[in-house]
């Protein structure tokens, strides 16, 4: 292995013992051999540092931090996003499972498209048991569409588990200036996705399966509960999305024919706009 792999994953974790052997065992599973596997234990209190332990005495390209002190949900993701060193980044949940060919599809599809800074895949959304639940294919509208067209279709059918795709790490790093502005967990991941969407170098491979389970710790720790947060982190969203439309470098004409794309992508992704102001109204607990 090269010292300096063309592909780094980075593995934030936090008390995942339930489900992480079956997350490294997907990682190690690769069949893209020159990669590093940056993990980050946030502090952990369960049996998450013995299970990165074994990992990490079987399989060299483990590169294991434990933190000290917790660090955030938000400044562990970032931790690892500057520890691993690599052209291109995968972020990769402790709960989740990917195709054996997922790093290899994914790379031949951003390799392929001059300029790429992001390839994704397709999304499958699993039970709490990891059986399927809802597949979300890259659709051939999307694969096919140009210019402003790409840009509102990326805008239109961006899915949470993109953001677990393939990036170029130097252009990540830029875009975390964005997501520490927005300062939430939730819906952080769709404000660090905007600045690609926007610029339009999104590849993609349906080759490439990311199985993303469905589980009640995020909704549990991040979700905001009143209405008053969430209109807090809808206001928030909604003003960081405007901020990248403007800085976007795109001509005045382009940034106005993608308002429309950009609020629904705000009124989906931030909070559902239409529980928002059904519970503004008084028509449904928040």
């Amino acid at each position: 292995m090269s010292a300096a792999p063309p592909v780094a994953i980075g593995l934030p974790v936090y008390n995942g013992a339930e489900y992480l052997d079956e997350a490294m065992a997907s990682l190690c599973a690769q069949d893209f051999a020159d990669l590093r596997i940056v993990v980050s234990d946030n502090a952990s209190t369960d049996a998450t540092p013995a299970i990165l332990a074994a990992w990490a005495a079987r399989d060299s390209r483990i590169e294991l931090h434990r933190q000290r002190e917790n660090l955030g949900m938000i400044g562990n993701f970032a931790f690892v996003r500057q520890a691993a060193e690599a052209r291109w980044f995968m972020l990769a949940a402790h709960d989740d499972r990917w195709s054996p060919n997922f790093v290899s599809a994914l790379h031949a599809a951003a390799t392929r498209m001059p300029g790429c800074l992001l390839a994704v895949p397709q999304v499958v959304k699993t039970t709490i048991d990891g059986a399927e639940d809802l597949r979300f294919a890259v659709p051939a509208s999307l694969l096919a569409a140009r210019g402003l067209a790409r840009r509102m279709a990326l805008l239109r059918w961006a899915q949470s588990g993109w953001i677990y795709g393939l990036v170029e790490r130097e252009a990540l790093l830029r875009a975390q200036e964005p997501t520490e502005r927005f300062g939430h967990a939730w819906g952080n991941e769709f404000v660090t996705l905007l600045p690609f969407l926007l610029d339009g170098r999104v590849a993609a491979s349906n080759d490439a399966t990311y199985y993303q389970r469905q589980t009640p710790l995020s909704e549990a720790r991040y979700k905001p509960r009143t209405l008053a947060d969430q209109k807090r982190l809808y206001r928030d969203f909604l003003r960081e999305a405007l901020r990248l439309l403007g800085e976007s470098g795109l001509p005045a004409a382009q940034r106005a024919a993608l308002l429309p794309s950009l609020l629904g992508y705000a009124g989906r992704h931030a909070w559902k706009l239409r529980r928002l102001v059904a519970s503004s109204l008084g028509l449904r607990r928040p």
